[in-house]
């Protein structure tokens, strides 16, 4: 997810609700940070990394 919300925009990952079979299990990874790129104004932009958790 990208929660710096560039331009106004937030990025969200729906984990359940009612068109859901279930909730999805999701593992919760790492955190980065990466640097915008020209032209693009200097900003730093934050990623978690998230990963679907298979059922066996």
């Amino acid at each position: 997810m990208c929660p710096c919300g560039e331009d106004g925009e937030f990025h969200t990952f729906v984990t359940g609700g009612p068109g859901f079979a279930a909730p999805l299990r999701v593992a919760v990874g790492e955190r980065r940070r990466v640097a915008s790129q020209p032209p693009f104004a200097p900003t730093e932009f934050v990623f978690q990394a998230l990963a679907l958790v298979r059922e066996r």
